[in-house]
């Protein structure tokens, strides 16, 4: 505001505030990361709707660009800064999730990492989990020739919150519905 004490609304894509990282690059200070809050809608009386966006400088850089935004919905963003999902990544060459279990040991059938899908259960208050794609150990683990298949399970209606497996993709790209081999 322009007067001392005076109160003036900020709008729409106003920055709130920032903590920098700087880094001396041999030559001088260089800025590598940046977090920043800015407005994230219109705010009004009780209202201030905003966002964080983490920005990180790419090698070879100086000047941080925003990789994850966290928006006024509560919606993520990795290479997007307008999130419209719950957890939304773009990315223009290739975006992969990538889930790694560094174990360097497990048995057969161990699950080495997935995907669940899982919703309230309103009969016990609990979470159910109503489907999973997991990635598991063909035979015991440990050495990189090891195989993996995927297995895709699901709940029956009704049933207890133990899921079945209904299909495999096996390490030699075999199909088995409704079993296991």
């Amino acid at each position: 505001n322009a007067s001392i004490g005076g109160d003036t609304v900020v709008a729409d894509n106003d920055e709130l505030g920032r903590i920098r990282f700087f880094g001396n690059d041999g030559t001088d200070f260089a800025e590598g990361a940046r977090i920043t809050a800015l407005v994230n809608g219109t705010p009004g009386s009780g209202d201030m709707p905003s966002e964080l966006v983490f920005s990180t400088s790419a090698d070879g850089a100086e000047s941080p660009t925003a990789r994850v935004t966290i928006n006024s919905s509560g919606n993520v963003g990795i290479g997007t800064t307008d999130p419209s999902q719950l957890i939304e990544i773009s990315s223009s060459s290739d975006p992969k999730i990538r889930i790694n279990n560094s174990s360097t040991s497990l048995s057969a059938n161990t699950s080495i990492g997935g995907l669940e899908f899982n919703t309230n259960d309103a009969s016990s208050g609990g979470t159910g989990i109503g489907a999973s794609i997991e990635a598991k150990a063909d035979g015991n683990f440990g050495s990189d020739q090891q195989g993996l298949y995927l297995a895709f399970s699901t709940r029956d209606s009704g049933s207890s919150e133990t899921n079945t497996e209904r299909m495999r993709i096996d390490s030699s790209g075999k199909v088995g519905i409704g079993e296991s081999s």
